[in-house]
């Protein structure tokens, strides 16, 4: 068995930078919990709408997880502010 030469390996960049999560205004797909943190939403209004609307626009299906497209939700939002927090 050969000993491992460090000197040969490539420098790996720290375990943080690697596990930085992405700024959420990046993505363009969200689980229900990271839309409601994003767009300031009521979390029992929106999972109550997430059961009872067929989505349209903004829901994708990956098996029976519900993901939510960013930029069609901001859409939907600006003429439904009733699923925001209330101050």
């Amino acid at each position: 068995m050969n000993p491992i030469n460090l000197k040969k390996l490539p420098l790996l960049v720290e375990r943080n930078d690697i596990m930085a999560k992405p700024n959420l205004a990046e993505k363009d797909i969200l689980n229900p919990s990271e839309a409601i943190e994003y767009f300031v939403l009521s979390r029992r209004e929106f999972y109550e709408f997430l059961d009872t609307t067929d989505g349209g626009d903004f829901l994708a299906y990956y098996g029976s997880r519900k993901l939510i497209i960013r930029v069609a939700i901001e859409k939907y939002l600006r003429n439904h502010p009733e699923l925001r927090r209330r101050a």
